[in-house]
């Protein structure tokens, strides 16, 4: 009796290490399976550009005295394209004829990341001219997505930061001023000039 329990444990034990080893010999013998995942991606560091609006300061009288360099005319034109004038010194004088195709300038910049920093420069400053005499285009201001007013200066090594806004495009409004030289009244006519802008990550 003994005997025919032992046999009978024995062979259950057999089966079930028989079982064991089929299992592990199954799962050694899968074969090993792979799929190629594709990584894509849309990199878009370029900034559209567009000047919404040029700077335009109106009709004016702007007459800087000879001497000395301090006495000067200055027309200016602020965020809000309202202008004003300003005479330094005795032998000087500016005042305003005609303001009524004043205007700042105005840059929308599309295409950027919502939030992300972007530097700006202003730079490549050409003062405005009528083939004879020149106003020196200085003191900058910039208003960007209608927040508050800040001094710019222009030229290499003046870069500046802004916020690109919550949406598309993102705007920034410029001011500044023309500065007689002193010379005395500067011919009468037509006077231009330009300067760049450059934004980038």
């Amino acid at each position: 009796m003994k005997e025919s329990l032992m046999k009978n444990l024995l062979k259950k034990s057999l089966l079930a290490s028989a079982a064991i080893l089929f299992t592990v010999s199954v799962a050694q013998n899968v074969q090993a399976q792979t799929v190629t995942v594709n990584a894509t991606a849309d990199v878009s560091n370029e900034l559209t550009l567009t000047v919404a609006s040029p700077m335009n300061f109106g009709s004016f009288i702007a007459i800087g005295g000879p001497t000395p360099a301090t006495d000067t005319g200055t027309i200016t034109i602020g965020t809000d394209g309202v202008l004003s004038a300003a005479a330094a010194g005795t032998d000087s004088n500016a005042a305003i004829i005609d303001d009524s195709a004043a205007t700042a300038a105005e840059i929308t910049i599309a295409d950027g990341a919502p939030g992300a920093t972007i530097n700006v420069l202003i730079d490549g400053v050409v003062d405005p001219t009528d083939g004879t005499d020149s106003l020196t285009l200085t003191d900058f201001v910039t208003s960007t997505n209608g927040g508050a007013d800040q001094s710019r200066t222009a030229g290499a090594g003046n870069e500046f930061t802004i916020t690109y806004g919550a949406s598309s495009p993102s705007t920034m409004i410029i001011g500044a001023s023309l500065v007689t030289n002193a010379t005395g009244a500067v011919g009468d006519g037509a006077y231009a000039g330009s300067f760049d802008v450059t934004y980038s990550y």
